[in-house]
């Protein structure tokens, strides 16, 4: 192998591998998945990628139509600068989401990006 050279794993044969593996240890898997404790756990995972989806892709499109139709200065004209005022506006803007983070974290970040005070 020449010097400099790095090896890299192979998209395919890890793919592969996995899949492979999941073959091998089917049984021990399925016995451990069957479990009331393993059935619980799945049961209120997908309850809440089910109840958070929505809202997730509702923050993705807002924040991005934030980032292609909002001109960077309407944030500078409309915001005020001293924390303290941006704080309630802040709470207010917040409010008018959907009730959780999943959609303002990605809005909250978009703003960020566009240079808004975290604030």
């Amino acid at each position: 192998m020449p010097p400099g050279d790095s090896r890299r794993l192979d998209p395919a044969l890890l793919f592969t591998l996995v899949l492979l593996t999941a073959v091998m240890f089917q049984d021990p898997v399925r016995g451990a998945l069957a479990s009331p404790a393993a059935q619980s756990w799945m049961t209120v995972f997908v309850a809440v990628v089910v109840q958070a989806l929505p809202f997730l892709v509702l923050g993705v499109l807002l924040s991005a139509a934030i980032a292609v139709f909002v001109p960077p200065s309407f944030f500078v004209r409309a915001l005020p600068r001293r924390p303290a005022l941006a704080v309630p506006v802040a709470g207010a803007a917040g409010a008018v989401l959907p009730g959780c983070e999943c959609a303002s974290v990605p809005v909250a970040g978009a703003l960020v990006r566009r240079g808004v005070a975290p604030a």
